[in-house]
């Protein structure tokens, strides 16, 4: 397929949080195609590692509004906080099915995508299985095994496959060759420094860098609770909001209305409209850094490498709307405690007497991250864990993981957009393939959350997920919100049509 200067890109991201790196992409993409229209697929309340995210969905989409994507749609949690091939798999079906996109962009650190093509396919061979199995059998993790297999077949340097945005290019790849051959990938290179760099680059940084530089400016728990001063923080600098919600609410009638009022009985932290931001400098690289942090951070380090309107959010969520992973640790104790061995060994990524390790090493728990170093082993890594214990606190089972596999996402849910964007789903309801959601009443009441799971459809099952998602991560901020922000909150809308 040819592609236009007006061309339908999608990407798949998590913006957890927005920084200069995925400014610099979309300037990129924007450069390249400067009428597109670039829609983006963005994981919801958790990260695909099993993080609550830095801020709410909406405000994260708005922040990618912002920054030069014209249309933002939830990754549904049941494809987000899961493995790699999962979240690629879920992201490009999701893209597919609003059946307008022609190009899937995304950033990886190899130089060319033939590279990344090679490793694909060879992925893709039913031959691999047999090989694959025996090398998990001898002890290896499937990361290990899979990049040490495809190395050996394809010639592929094995640090090209170990490398994380590597791994979401070839995951990528190959979700498109499965569920949306029409699509052209479009790589947009990462340089620079590389993934385990420990320093701020320039105006550059990892999102990882960016979460532990926060984590590290927050105050201690200890700390925080002590906080009498700040206690009373004022929810309206949080909750200002000059943007507009969007009025289109049904799924066969999603033009934006002319007349539009402002967001009312929402206390979702919010960010003002704002001229669009000029882009990165593109000289500079666009790298992954690391958790790692020099004691020499300070506020004014973290504002160079991300834009002001993230900024400005970030530090005012610091330190009574920063989510701890810490403060999910007794709530799964107590999770844990209630569970027997039969319902616990069904959540998803459980598997081979796993739950009798968490349990044991749960008794002595007293952080979260603790207890996921101590459950990890060479052959269940970290991240699997920690989505793990994520997914013991949703009820998320490997039954419904496979059945939502089966199945693919079963609504497009909007989250933010401007002018471009809405055009693009006027367009869009008379291609797409799934309902387009702007309020999840459509789908699911907030009474249907009472009712058994089975007596739910399939589409309001993995719907209520994405709720449960919500709500937990609230329950990891430590000035929680109220209840049913999924209920209360419309897509936010940029600009004027």
């Amino acid at each position: 397929m040819k592609l236009t200067s007006s061309t339908t890109i999608g990407l798949i991201a998590e913006y957890n949080p927005f920084h200069n790196g995925h400014a610099y992409q979309l300037a990129k993409l924007r450069e390249r195609y400067p009428e597109a229209a670039i829609v983006v697929m963005m994981s919801g309340s958790f990260a695909q590692r099993g993080l609550a995210a830095v801020a709410d969905k909406w405000t994260r989409a708005a922040w990618a509004v912002q920054g030069g994507a014209d249309l933002v749609l939830e990754l549904p949690y049941a494809f987000a906080c899961r493995s790699a091939e999962h979240f690629a798999t879920g992201g490009v079906q999701s893209l597919a099915a609003l059946g307008c996109v022609e190009a899937l962009a995304f950033g990886a650190e190899a130089e060319s995508i033939e590279t990344l093509e090679k490793a694909a396919a060879c992925m893709d061979d039913v031959a691999l299985q047999d090989a694959l199995h025996e090398r998990i059998q001898k002890g290896a993790s499937y990361a290990t095994a899979m990049s040490a297999e495809v190395a050996e077949r394809t010639g592929v340097a094995p640090e090209v496959l170990r490398a994380p945005n590597n791994i979401l290019g070839i995951e990528y790849l190959r979700a498109v060759r499965k569920f949306a051959p029409e699509m052209e990938p479009l790589l947009v290179q990462r340089v620079g420094a590389g993934y385990h760099d420990e320093k701020f680059r320039g105006n550059f940084a990892s999102a990882s860098a960016i979460r532990a530089a926060l984590n590290f400016l927050a105050p201690s728990q200890r700390e925080l609770s002590s906080d009498s001063e700040t206690e009373g923080v004022s929810q309206a600098r949080l909750t200002r909001c000059t943007m507009e919600p969007y009025a289109g609410v049904e799924s066969n009638d999603i033009s934006p209305r002319k007349k539009q009022s402002r967001i009312k009985n929402n206390d979702v932290v919010r960010l003002p409209q704002s001229p669009t931001a000029p882009a990165p400098s593109q000289k500079g690289p666009y790298i992954e850094g690391t958790p790692f942090i020099n004691k020499s951070t300070n506020w004014e380090s973290l504002r160079q490498v991300m834009p002001e309107y993230v900024f400005d959010i970030l530090q005012e969520s610091v330190p009574h709307h920063l989510p701890r992973q810490d403060f999910l640790l007794r709530p799964l104790l107590s999770r844990l405690l209630l569970l027997d061995g039969a319902t616990l060994s069904a959540v998803c990524g459980m598997g081979e007497g796993l739950e009798h390790r968490l349990l044991e090493m749960a008794q002595e728990a007293q952080a979260w991250e603790g207890l996921v170093g101590a459950v990890a082993t060479r052959r269940y890594p970290r991240s699997r864990i920690a989505r793990l214990l994520v997914h013991v606190l949703t009820g998320f089972t490997a039954e419904a993981a496979a059945a939502f596999d089966a199945t693919g996402p079963r609504y497009l849910r909007v989250l933010a957009m401007n002018a471009r964007g809405a055009r693009l789903l006027h367009r869009a309801k008379k291609t797409a393939r799934l309902p387009i959601i702007t309020k999840t009443s459509q789908l699911l009441k907030s009474k249907d959350l009472l009712r058994p799971c089975a007596s739910l459809t399939p589409v309001q099952q993995l719907l209520r997920f994405d709720v449960r998602a919500t709500e937990l991560r609230e329950l990891a901020v430590p000035e929680r919100r109220r209840n049913g922000a999924d209920f209360r909150t419309s897509p936010l809308f940029f600009g004027s049509l």
